[in-house]
């Protein structure tokens, strides 16, 4: 029932299998193998994606499919509709897309007011997925956080979170042209580059990268900038500031990464570097928003 109502997959390759020849059942009765079949009627719809968790006792379908299945999710998935952006994610278990839906959820999660503790976001997203289910068929805290927080924002912060991941090769180059050294960005741990015939698609943005940041990197940086996202409406306002302070961003994550002796899951775990991003990010918000308040468009 869980493998229908997230896809029908062991179904599917079953029946493959079966159509190609490549497999056959043991004529021995003792070594068949079987799978079993279960037929529940009469369910409620709502409760459809309760009764596919608890009967998928092999492999557990994850929270985000079980979350898309019963609609949880309806206010961000028609959000990125309108945008011309759903298609390119994937929401549910085993689907294809650009990007996954586990990593926008983190993403946007960095908005949340219900989390606290914003490293969560890197170390625990599947707990943070389980909390977004409901309680006694009511939406959960962590759900009314993220909807508070993100709806009608979603993708603009997801394009912000994409402009930041665009930049940081621009952003290095001129960190290191500001100290007079040369810079190699592809050399760096945080960083990994693209095949040259397959490069990384910025979903949001609609811009190809050659290159991959590491979620311990991108997910501090991007953090620093909550509060000026929250504050700010206008995007090219939001992306003046980001390169604003764009190199001491990439700089200080570098200099973390260095004295965590380049072991990436340090960064991430790292408060200092979460609470330093933002703390860049906020300094440069307001010299740019006080010290120069006419000019808040992108040339």
């Amino acid at each position: 029932m869980g493998g229908n109502m997230d896809g029908g997959h062991t179904q599917a390759v079953i029946i493959q299998q079966i159509l190609d020849r490549s497999w056959e059942n043991f004529a021995d009765t003792k070594e068949r193998q079987w799978v079993n079949v279960e037929v529940v009627t009469g369910v409620d719809f709502d409760n459809l994606s309760f009764i596919s968790g608890a009967r998928n006792t092999s492999v557990q379908v994850k929270d985000l499919s079980l979350a898309v299945l019963n609609d949880e999710l309806e206010w961000l998935i028609k959000e990125f509709e309108r945008d011309g952006i759903t298609t390119q994610i994937a929401w549910r278990q085993f689907a294809e897309g650009e990007i996954a839906g586990e990593e926008v959820i983190a993403f946007l999660s960095l908005l949340n007011p219900e989390i606290t503790d914003k490293t969560r976001c890197y170390v625990s997203t599947g707990a943070l997925i389980k909390g977004l289910r409901p309680i006694d068929k009511k939406p959960s805290p962590m759900m009314q956080g993220l909807k508070n927080a993100a709806a009608g924002k979603a993708t603009r912060w997801m394009r912000l979170v994409d402009y930041i991941h665009h930049s940081l090769e621009s952003w290095w180059k001129q960190n290191k042209s500001n100290q007079g050294e040369n810079a190699r960005f592809g050399g760096l741990s945080g960083v990994q580059l693209s095949p040259k015939n397959k490069p990384h698609r910025l979903v949001f943005l609609g811009r190809p990268l050659d290159y991959r940041a590491a979620k311990s990197w991108l997910m501090p940086m991007v953090y620093g900038f909550t509060v000026a996202f929250q504050q700010e409406e206008d995007e090219d306002f939001l992306f003046k500031l980001a390169d604003s302070v764009g190199p001491k961003l990439i700089g200080n994550i570098y200099d973390i990464t260095e004295s965590e002796h380049r072991n990436l899951n340090a960064v991430g775990k790292n408060r200092s570097a979460w609470t330093s991003s933002l703390a860049l990010v906020d300094a440069a918000h307001m010299r740019l928003k006080y010290e120069h308040p006419v000019d808040k468009k992108r040339s």
